[in-house]
């Protein structure tokens, strides 16, 4: 069986830590999940793996992830995005989606647990998103 890879881009270390180990629990068996604390080495990685998805946050120190979604997408053409923020607003979620995010999703939802209720949601119903729910439990 095939190992499937999920990409945490946040530079926040401890958030990045608690998200994995929550989300592991939640996930079937042969995924993996690695952590990038900014966006180069995420681009970089395309030589080795090819994730089925990637968790983006907006706040990487100076980078927008919302602005890296577009060159993301090109690099991973089958690859679902979603970007994350502890900032819940509507624009910010457009301007994903706009961008090519499958879906916004509140850090506040993660940490309140609700991870899987979203994912789950059927906010865009496409390969992509297809692919990454059937990595669920």
């Amino acid at each position: 069986m095939n190992t499937e890879q999920i990409f945490v881009v946040d530079d926040y270390k401890f958030f990045a830590k608690y998200f994995i180990m929550k989300f592991k629990t939640m996930v079937r068996e042969h995924v993996q999940f690695h952590h990038f604390s900014e966006l180069m080495p995420v681009f970089a990685a395309n030589s080795t793996m090819t994730p089925s998805l990637i968790f983006l946050d907006n706040e990487l120190g100076d980078e927008k992830g919302v602005e890296a979604i577009p060159e993301l997408s090109e690099t991973y053409p089958n690859t679902e995005i979603i970007l994350i923020s502890s900032l819940d607003s509507d624009e910010l979620n457009q301007q994903a989606v706009l961008n090519g995010a499958s879906r916004f999703i509140s850090k506040d939802d993660i940490v309140l647990d609700k991870i899987v209720e979203r994912l789950r949601s059927n906010v865009l119903e496409t390969a992509k998103t297809q692919r990454a729910k059937s990595l669920l439990r």
